[in-house]
């Protein structure tokens, strides 16, 4: 064999690579985090390789995207069947439950189909809050009305029907109840009822109990009603198994119509007064009542008690079911009750003390050793902080709220309730307007610190008292109070922050009658100085920390440093001017007595910013004796442009061959642009005009990242986007179709210029042309890369080669599933070998394992969020897949 020809067959090494772009999500989230309703992430996959000559080669695999959904989905239950004479009214009790993952409204309607034997009249729903099976209201839901729903909860509904007069026994009526989603009107789910005409005893059953909610040892009273709404006197057997966290409390049933206790044992009928029914209770707590006959148009009823045991979930269900018997003895109907919730509520405690080894009382109130903390020598601008523990004293998970009383607090302190770091002040964690320790569970102790903080000028004789105290939110009457004391505050001196230009000198002198000192203007992407100056006006020396924030802070809440998205401030030594910076500080360092210390806040503003501008706080805390100051000072933004283009492409492509690139121009600046014709021209233009390289310009008017029909020529943006133009943060994608000419040689290049250029001013402001070159190589030996999906409603695709892909964008919900295909392809005349195929776990999803990934030549593996394809050599127009699956977070 010639060495021509060895070269010729010489295989190539390959490794493909995977870059992920995404699209609308621009905070950078762990992998695990929940994905946003909206958010779309595209992911685009890119390699290279060395062809024959040695030269770098790039392919690109086209965009698929994925877009988050909410999750409208509700759940309607259950079928029923019901029994009834001509003319009687029948209900038939559903639960309708949201089953998404945000809050909706339902509506509801009815249908009678035409293929049963007749309608039932005044058809009606309505609400049953109590759950005992009978309408709560006379409201019907069928007149406008609408239920709304938080997520996971459920609503007890009633479809109310009547049977007319003019039918016959045997016949019978379909009704369909229909809830449908206010959100998504496309949403909905259906239960069918059916009605059978009967000349019998018609005998329902609802169950009740004596209350809904309770302790751990309450007693439950619960009743079994049963009605004869019939024609004749029938048997009915009623049949309750009790749930395991209930005890059932020996001879404690009763029936309506006798007198005294039922006997619990199995041995027949009861005597006297009770004869006609039989009663038992069986292993398990499983409750029997017979009646051998209900009268016609009767109702009585069975009670009997159950105890609450400690290991009792927190909500308990009871449903108890019936069977109807006919003349022959027969089972006419069998059915269920409605059904019964019983709440556990725990036994519940709180002690509040000065403790941290045991939740000990002794003294409460307000006294030692365990409810009285004092300090005494407290100064002027310090902050005293005092130890409280929150001890959960009681049988369940509870959180407490905290509020104080105030005794001889002076105007020029504060009280702050902090977590156990006496820096992270606590809030209200569940919505009720009370700061509060959040959830402790029982036989826990939450670590509070009160902080009691006087201002630089304070002081005060007499001691002070906060009495603090905490209060379960499950019962507000459970609740214990701990005092703290701070005995007399003495002044010792204090500081002033003012601007250089000696706008807000004062201590306290914060702000302008409510406006800034000073506002300096700053541009997107710019900087802004103020010249600031530290006056330290008590007797001995001090040392301040240094603050700034754009939501308001005072003397008390220091540490707040809240900025708008991208905007930092910074500290530097420097004059009055501020015209050089010195070294970078956070702290003012040694301020003598009674002298003064100049500093430069410099204010950077993010390319991207948008709006007005914003007020700026400044402040300074002193490290020795907390005292400080604060002033209020404001930047103001001006119009920024700022287009981005991405981005410089290459790939390879066959003699006569065509391919696409792609190019995203986004808007970074705070001004729409090219919302009129002429503003900003877009065009593709190639370098060497005479390679025979032919070049045209789209705009990806659907944003799938290919070329097709609905996609325009691009010129102008106006024209483009319907005069909409391109708005702040907002992107396009921009398509370039090169095609070679059949007579162009292997390793033949040509380049083009994608330009985009705004033509004459916005608010004033130019901006310069933008420009992207895109590098296509002629090589016979081309490698296609090709990613392509397909969504998995249920998670539950595995045969993964069967499946069919596509590269449009797929609409998924959270804990929905897509499958992602990643297609190579040698599209050249020479084998390759060592292909490698890599992609990512994309952000806000997680791989599925089983099934991992399926490489359909050679190996896979997964390490942690990299997939990898070890596909091995591929021969001339040879194609291979890798595939895998991710679950969008729930």
């Amino acid at each position: 064999m010639s060495s021509h020809v060895f070269q010729q067959e010489k295989l190539m090494s390959v490794k493909l690579q995977v870059v992920i772009g995404m699209l609308l999500l621009l905070l950078v989230r762990p992998a695990l985090a929940l994905p946003l309703p909206g958010s779309q992430i595209t992911n685009i996959a890119s390699g290279d390789f060395t062809d024959l000559q040695g030269n770098l080669q790039v392919v690109n695999s086209n965009p698929v995207s994925l877009t988050i959904q909410k999750v409208y989905a509700l759940d309607l239950i259950q079928n029923q069947q019901q029994i009834g004479v001509i003319g009687g009214q029948l209900n038939f009790p559903h639960v309708l439950t949201n089953i998404g993952n945000t809050t909706d409204s339902y509506t509801f309607s009815v249908s009678q189909p035409t293929t049963d034997d007749f309608d039932l009249s005044n058809a009606a729903v309505y609400v049953d809050r109590n759950q005992d099976g009978l309408p709560d209201d006379n409201v019907n839901l069928l007149a406008g009305g609408s239920i709304q729903l938080a997520a996971g909860k459920s609503v007890s509904l009633v479809v109310v029907g009547t049977i007319p007069l003019n039918v016959s026994v045997g016949q019978q009526a379909l009704l369909n109840l229909k809830a449908t989603s206010v959100q998504n009107t496309a949403l909905s789910d259906t239960v069918n009822d059916t009605a059978r005409v009967v000349d019998d005893a018609v005998i329902h059953v609802t169950k009740a109990q004596s209350s809904s909610q309770g302790l751990v040892g309450s007693e439950i009273t619960y009743t079994l009603t049963y009605t004869n709404k019939g024609t004749a006197a029938r048997r009915v057997l009623i049949s309750d198994v009790l749930n395991s966290g209930l005890q059932y409390k020996s001879g404690s049933a009763n029936w309506s119509n006798g007198s005294g206790s039922l006997t619990d044992a199995a041995d027949g009928n009861e005597t006297g007064s009770n004869s006609g029914v039989d009663y038992r209770v069986l292993t398990g707590g499983h409750v029997e009542f017979e009646v051998a006959s209900v009268p016609p148009l009767s109702t009585g009823a069975l009670s009997f008690k159950v105890q609450v045991l400690s290991s009792a979930p927190d909500t308990i269900p009871n449903t108890a079911s019936y069977t109807q018997y006919d003349a022959a003895n027969s089972p006419l109907q069998t059915g269920n009750s409605n059904t019964v919730i019983y709440t556990l509520i725990h036994n519940l405690g709180v002690v509040a003390n000065v403790n941290s080894a045991s939740a000990s009382n002794s003294g409460n109130p307000a006294s030692a050793p365990d409810n009285l903390s004092v300090i005494s020598g407290a100064s002027a601008g310090q902050e005293v902080l005092f130890d409280d523990y929150i001890w959960n004293t009681g049988e369940a998970t509870d959180t407490y709220n905290l509020t104080y009383m105030a005794s001889n607090l002076p105007a020029c302190a504060s009280v702050r309730l902090y977590a156990a770091d006496g820096r992270t002040l606590l809030t209200d964690s569940n919505g009720d307007g009370l700061v509060d320790t959040g959830s402790v569970a029982k036989g826990a102790v939450s670590h509070i610190r009160v902080g009691v903080l006087f201002s630089p000028t304070c002081n005060t004789t007499a001691a002070i008292d906060i009495d603090l105290t905490a209060r379960s939110v499950i019962d507000s009457t459970i609740s214990d109070p701990v005092r703290n004391r701070v005995l007399p505050v003495s002044t010792t001196g204090q500081t002033d922050l003012y601007n250089s230009d000696n706008s807000g000198t004062g201590v306290g002198n914060v702000d302008n009658a409510g406006a800034a000192w000073i506002s300096k203007p700053i541009v997107a992407g710019g900087t802004t100085v103020f010249p600031l100056v530290i006056h330290n006006t008590g007797t001995t020396a001090n040392n301040y920390t240094l603050y700034a924030s754009a939501s308001s802070i005072d003397l008390n809440t220091l540490t707040t440093t809240a900025f708008p998205a991208g905007w930092q401030v910074s500290f530097y030594e420097g004059d009055a001017t501020c015209s050089t910076l010195g070294l970078q500080i956070t702290n003012s360092g040694n301020v003598p007595a009674a002298s003064t210390k100049q500093y430069c806040a410099v204010v950077k503003a993010p390319a991207n910013a948008s709006g007005s501008g914003f007020p700026l706080w400044f402040a300074i805390e002193s490290a020795v004796n907390h005292q400080g100051d604060v002033i209020k000072d404001a930047v103001v933004l001006g119009a920024v442009r700022n287009l981005v283009l991405a981005a410089d492409q290459q790939g390879q492509i066959q003699p006569g061959g065509t391919m696409v690139y792609l190019h995203t121009l986004k808007n970074l600046g705070s001004v729409t642009e090219g919302d009129a014709v002429g503003e900003v021209q877009l065009a593709i233009t190639a370098q060497n005009g005479s390679d025979g390289f032919v070049y045209t310009l789209y705009y990806d008017a659907n944003n799938n990242g290919q070329l097709d029909a609905t996609d325009v020529q691009a010129s102008d943006l106006a024209t483009m986007t319907a005069n909409a133009g391109l708005a702040p943060n907002q992107t396009i994608q921009l398509l370039v179709k090169v095609q070679a000419p059949a007579s162009a040689a292997n390793g033949n290049t040509s380049q083009a210029d994608l330009s985009v250029t705004p033509v004459g001013t916005v608010q004033g402001l130019s901006l310069a042309p933008l420009k992207n070159t895109d590098l296509t190589t002629v090589n016979p030996s081309q490698l296609r890369l090709v990613k392509s999906q397909v969504k998995d409603d249920t998670c539950s695709m595995s045969a993964f080669s069967t499946l069919t892909y596509s590269v449009s964008p797929v609409q998924v919900k959270p804990d929905q599933c897509v499958v992602y295909r990643l297609a190579v392809k040698n599209e050249g005349v020479s084998a390759v070998n060592s292909v490698v195929i890599q992609d990512v776990v994309p952000a806000f999803t997680t791989l599925r394992t089983p099934p991992g990934a399926v490489a359909s030549q050679g190996t896979a593996s997964v390490t942690g969020d990299q997939i990898s394809g070890a596909i091995g050599t591929l021969t001339p127009q040879q194609e291979e897949y890798l595939y895998f699956s991710i679950r969008v977070n729930p």
